[in-house]
């Protein structure tokens, strides 16, 4: 869809305006960190900087990790595949939340109404855990404000503190789509809890929702010019167990002039467009020929 294609495209660009590190993907063995961590006055880890690229990526097809992955061409590179091809990747993904089986029926419907129904192509905010990775750190004394790239991430900066404190239960009553984030250091990681959340986002684009419980809890560690983030939610309303996701290694630029390409405004323009509930890899008919983008595009069946 148009909000997604383009969200990927500014993604590109951006990774590819972050200094002169490569932005392709690869494995975190393939650059051995050979410098020093570098640290703030007060002996912490000093995570400033910009984001160049991202080490391991989760939607990388892992063998060991038995990870699918969603990010491959479609058939013959042709547009008019690409929701159904990288939807059956997606589904191929084995570690998805775990809910509790009163709540499958309710993943499946949004699955299949995703079209219609999921916030983040109606250029609504993505969300945390959606945001995913950043491509900015500021860190000062005792608050950090982590800045995002891609069209539902505009002008949704994570601003909190990291020196303890307990949530402002003020803050986190208001149910925002990032929620309301604090951040403690347990020796050189920096953990960061994240409560008091809106129930209209979504965790991913496969129908998976959540409650006004949940919480997200992020741990960053810094080693060299590397950072490591591994990100646990929880929803005891709906989930079986904490859903543990796939941690993400993203480098950091070594360019000190090194910036980001500010996305595209998101512009709902799919709605009048949508004829169908195809999300690709549900095993939905295909629709035969249809418009996308404006203009009339084949089916998708096998070719």
């Amino acid at each position: 869809m148009a909000g997604r294609f383009r969200s990927a495209l500014c993604s590109g660009v951006m990774l590819l305006t972050l200094g002169s590190a490569g932005a392709v993907a690869q494995p975190a063995a393939a650059q051995s960190q050979a410098v020093p961590t570098p640290r703030t006055p007060d002996g912490k880890p000093d995570l400033n900087g910009v984001i160049s690229q991202v080490v391991t990526n989760p939607k990388i097809f892992d063998e060991e990790s038995e990870i699918g992955s969603n990010n491959v061409p479609a058939r013959n590179g042709r547009m008019a595949n690409f929701e159904n091809d990288n939807g059956l990747n997606r589904l191929a993904i084995r570690n998805r939340p775990q809910y509790k089986p009163e709540f499958w029926d309710t993943v499946r419907s949004n699955e299949w109404n995703g079209n219609q129904i999921d916030p983040e192509p109606h250029c609504m905010p993505a969300g945390v855990p959606r945001l995913g990775t950043p491509v900015q750190i500021i860190q000062k004394n005792n608050f950090m404000v982590m800045v995002y790239a891609g069209v539902t991430a505009v002008g949704s900066p994570r601003i909190f503190f990291i020196d303890g404190r307990p949530h402002d239960k003020e803050q986190a009553s208001q149910e925002g789509w990032n929620g309301a984030s604090v951040g403690h250091w347990e020796g050189d990681t920096l953990v960061i809890e994240t409560i008091g959340f809106t129930d209209e986002s979504w965790l991913s684009k496969s129908g998976y929702f959540h409650g006004y419980q949940m919480k997200v809890t992020e741990r960053l560690t810094r080693t060299g010019n590397d950072l490591r983030i591994e990100t646990t939610v929880e929803d005891p309303e709906h989930f079986t167990q904490p859903w543990v996701m796939y941690p993400r290694t993203i480098r950091y630029s070594t360019d000190p002039n090194a910036s980001w390409e500010e996305p595209l405004p998101c512009d709902d323009r799919d709605v009048r467009e949508m004829v169908g509930h195809n999300r690709g890899g549900g095993g939905q008919r295909d629709p035969g020929p249809r418009r996308l983008f404006g203009m009339v595009v084949p089916g998708t069946g096998p070719e």
